[in-house]
């Protein structure tokens, strides 16, 4: 390049660190002459002045016409910054100007961030380093790598770099990789206009030949688009994936994504593909198939045995939902991250039931798995719900049943008190404390060998906590069925009552007490 015809001394020093030194120089010289006097002064205004005015207009006018709407002007973090969208890219009509425009956008906020005191992002503090870094020529950027290699901290002055990652295994990976190696160092206009009419079939990146500038749209950006579009808001990778799975338009974006993830060893890929092989896994192990096949021909053993069942790969599913999300330190310690851990940590030995200790007390259960899981963000909510979705076409016909019978119970317990002078959040605080208080006596069990009987342990628990004397005398007789049972609110039953179809068929065991069920029968006899 240093041997090119024409070229002053000062591009031929360029040449020896940068790409196309004459066309940089001729780029950085408008700015430069902006503010000088005369001819050169000048000329450079009425250039930048024909540019953004006749790039402005365009930008407009496509954006309208393409799309209906204005262009993004804001956010470059944001999909098409200052272009127009042609098919599934961007054609960008400032051009050369458009890097330029980025930095100095990405710059000016980090500047705003430091005024208010925040820290900004990398990418913004960064913004320059990094432009400078795509300006580099072959042998310089060879350069900054055997310096990173070296241990010397480029990292400090650019960032981390942006590394592809792993593109899995065999021979087609090698290749793969080393074509990768191959475009880091070279000029990124050809490869564009390659890569964007050879392997994503879009024509309008051979503008790139000509000096044009342009992006072809990934499928993640597209769902990001298509979701705008669908729901009025941003999308949220954290929580928004599974919901999109579900929805049939955006569902082959999701599943482009994944893909693409899973040959590229992607992290997100790889976690919708853990969760995968774990549905799949406790749909057989649970034999949630065979029990819907009976749920659906009206066996009632198969409803109940269906409903625990489905707590039980409800939790499970969850659980690995949870392991995957808390991977990542900063979500392990967000407020959302806190509530999704005491959800998981939820144990069912907390909750034995009150006639028979070995057994568990599944309504006081799955009273508390709901409390904490309604404390959940709505959009987490959502993903947790989509992601534990069956797969068998019989289970799916059933869990929409279930679902619906949940609802009712969560309903039954959110809106009427269960017992007479108790409101539900002294109930609610009564069974955690109760929780609490079989946690410590497992804790006793496993570290000291002594099993303290139920009543002993919740006096002593209550003193330790500060709770008064009248709380623990309440908590201690609702440990009886048979208090419970004649303590219950009369619309309770009724509420029951009236749902009976939907409710009864998979939660039977509330309707055994012998006073329902005369109700029932006394109802029924009436009718």
């Amino acid at each position: 390049v240093s041997l090119m015809p024409g070229m002053t001394r000062a591009q031929r020093k360029l040449a020896n660190v940068f790409f196309a030194p004459r066309f940089l120089m001729a780029m950085t010289g408008v700015f430069k002459d902006l503010l000088r006097p005369g001819a050169a002064g000048f000329e450079a205004r009425r250039t930048l002045g024909m540019v953004f005015g006749g790039g402005m207009a365009a930008l407009i006018a496509g954006n309208l016409a393409s799309e209906g709407k204005l262009p993004n002007l804001t956010d470059p973090d944001k999909v098409g910054f200052l272009g127009i969208r042609v098919g599934d890219a961007h054609v960008y009509p400032f051009g050369p100007f458009q890097p330029y425009i980025v930095a100095a956008f990405r710059t000016s906020r980090a500047s705003l961030a430091v005024a208010r005191g925040e820290t900004p992002s990398s990418r913004d503090a960064e913004a320059w380093p990094r432009f400078v870094e795509g300006k580099l020529n072959v042998g310089a950027r060879w350069m900054v790598r055997v310096s990173e290699a070296m241990g010397l901290p480029v990292s400090s002055l650019r960032g981390e770099p942006f590394r592809g990652p792993a593109v899995g295994e065999g021979g087609m990976a090698a290749k793969k990789g080393l074509l990768e190696e191959v475009y880091s160092v070279m000029p990124i206009g050809g490869i564009q206009a390659a890569r964007g009419m050879i392997e994503e079939g879009e024509p309008a990146t051979a503008l790139e030949i000509a000096g044009g500038r342009t992006t072809v749209m990934s499928p993640y950006r597209r769902l990001e688009d298509a979701w705008e579009r669908e729901y009025r808001r941003a999308f949220n990778p954290e929580v928004d994936f599974a919901v999109a799975e579900q929805n049939p338009r955006l569902a082959p974006l999701v599943e482009e994504i994944r893909r693409s993830g899973l040959e590229r060893g992607r992290p997100g890929a790889e976690r919708a593909e853990t969760l995968q092989k774990t549905r799949v896994e406790l749909e057989t192990r649970l034999d949630l198939p065979s029990l819907a096949e009976g749920a659906l021909k009206g066996d009632a053993e198969a409803g109940s045995a269906f409903a625990r069942a489905w707590d039980d790969y409800t939790t499970q599913m969850v659980g690995a939902y949870a392991n995957e999300y808390l991977k990542v330190e900063s979500k392990r310690e967000s407020e959302e991250g806190k509530r999704l851990q005491a959800y998981r940590e939820i144990d069912k030995n907390d909750y034995p039931d009150p006639d028979n200790p070995y057994e568990t007390d599944w309504d006081a259960f799955t009273a508390a798995k709901d409390r904490a899981f309604a404390k959940l963000s709505p959009e987490l909510q959502r993903a947790i719900e989509a992601d534990i979705k069956s797969q068998d076409p019989n289970v799916q016909r059933v869990e929409r049943r279930i679902k619906e019978a949940k609802r009712l119970k969560r309903e039954l317990y959110d809106t009427i008190d269960p017992y007479v002078n108790l409101t539900r959040e002294r109930v609610e605080e009564i069974g955690d404390f109760v929780a609490d208080v079989n946690k410590q006596r497992r804790e006793w069990r496993e570290t000291r060998g002594v099993d303290v009987p139920l009543r002993d342990a919740m006096k002593f628990w209550g003193k330790r906590t500060g709770k008064s004397e009248a709380f623990v005398a309440v908590a201690i007789l609702l440990q009886s069925n048979k208090v419970r049972y004649q303590a219950l609110n009369p619309e309770y039953d009724q509420f029951l009552i009236e749902h009976r179809d939907e409710l009864e068929f998979f939660f039977p065991d509330l309707y055994r007490r012998k006073a329902l069920q005369l109700a029932i029968y006394e109802g029924a006899g009436s009718r």
